[in-house]
């Protein structure tokens, strides 16, 4: 027998195996009612990746921690405009901001309080939704995309949304990336890894 031939019957059973691994990982088409559902019982999380925002002015970045705990979160920033770790912690009708060498700051409108001390404005109370790939509830809708059941193109509060690079994670379908666009502002979220608890 032949080099190649052994080679043959040795590699072919691997890549069969390998194409059998990677058709598993395929998100397939969901029933967006359905895949809305699964999402709106995810009340507890940790996702960790990327922040940037870009206005007329500047353009920063920062490393991201998003801790929620029902309607209790955390959220982490790490190097925006060499400010060093920025915390904004929020429940309900409450937020306290922390910055390094700072006393904290207690509001009760994260957008407000963000665009005061930082001088950017992140969503968060709609960000809470978004981050899941879902519209807010709270909010009309403008228009909306789907793409094989999942959430790919959002207008809604004033904000122009596109989601992408899903993965699955416990049988959800989470966003990796998202783009959400204002006039003068442009945010871009890196979603690297998603926790579920």
């Amino acid at each position: 027998m032949t080099s190649w031939r052994l080679f043959f019957i040795i590699a072919c059973p691997l890549m069969l195996s390998a194409c059998s691994l990677w058709q598993t990982q395929e998100i397939t088409d969901t029933d967006w009612q359905t895949h809305q559902k699964a999402l709106s019982t995810l009340r507890q999380w940790t996702v960790q990746g990327k922040l940037g925002i870009r206005t007329a002015e500047q353009s920063l970045s920062a490393t991201l921690n998003w801790q929620q705990t029902q309607e209790d979160y955390r959220i982490q920033l790490a190097g925006p405009l060499g400010q060093g770790k920025v915390i904004i912690d929020g429940k309900p009708g409450a937020i306290q901001l922390l910055q390094a060498g700072q006393s904290p700051l207690l509001a009760d409108d994260p957008e407000q309080l963000l665009e005061q001390q930082l001088g950017w404005h992140l969503p968060i109370n709609q960000a809470v939704f978004w981050i899941r790939g879902l519209p807010d509830p709270s909010l009309a809708i403008e228009t909306q995309q789907l793409t094989q059941g999942v959430l790919t193109q959002l207008e809604q509060g004033g904000w122009q949304l596109q989601f992408s690079r899903y993965q699955l994670y416990e049988n959800k379908q989470l966003p990796g990336k998202i783009l959400l666009q204002r006039p003068k502002l442009k945010i871009t979220l890196i979603l690297k890894s998603w926790q579920l608890e």
